[in-house]
């Protein structure tokens, strides 16, 4: 199994994090589900590293956001990383709104072709096929 062939564990994250921030991992190398969850993970961090610059800004009167930032490895190793994956995460959320709009659309093209309500089975069920059933019931599950 290649390392695009699986989603990573919750431990593996940092680990890939680091790897990309070192330079021994390539974007390519990496799945679409797996750059998502790097930048999450990045973006938690920042979210982290902000919260803690937030209170050195309180305990330090007259320091500023912006000297914090250029001190805090935190914040800079995130937006490293985030600045790195933003671009592919960006096309990759992209693509998955296109694919579910299409699916979307899809589904009331059957809806209306066989006069059925969304989520509701039709009263002919036996002449359903399960791609039918599939149209019919992504709505009401996502």
């Amino acid at each position: 199994m290649g390392i695009k062939d699986k989603e990573l564990r919750e431990d593996e994250i940092r680990a890939y994090y680091l790897k990309i921030l070192r330079n021994q991992l390539s974007i390519s190398d990496l799945s679409k589900t797996q750059i998502l969850q790097i930048i999450f993970f990045a973006e938690d961090e920042l979210n982290k590293a902000i919260s803690n610059i937030n209170e050195y800004l309180i305990a330090n009167p007259g320091t500023t956001f912006d000297y914090w930032t250029k001190v805090n490895k935190n914040y800079q190793d995130s937006m490293v990383v985030i600045d790195l994956l933003k671009p592919m995460a960006n096309k990759i959320t992209h693509e998955n709104l296109e694919s579910l709009s299409q699916h979307f659309t899809i589904q009331e093209e059957y809806a209306k072709k066989y006069n059925w309500k969304l989520g509701e089975l039709p009263e002919h069920f036996e002449s359903i096929t399960s791609i039918d059933l599939f149209m019919l019931t992504l709505e009401s599950c996502c």
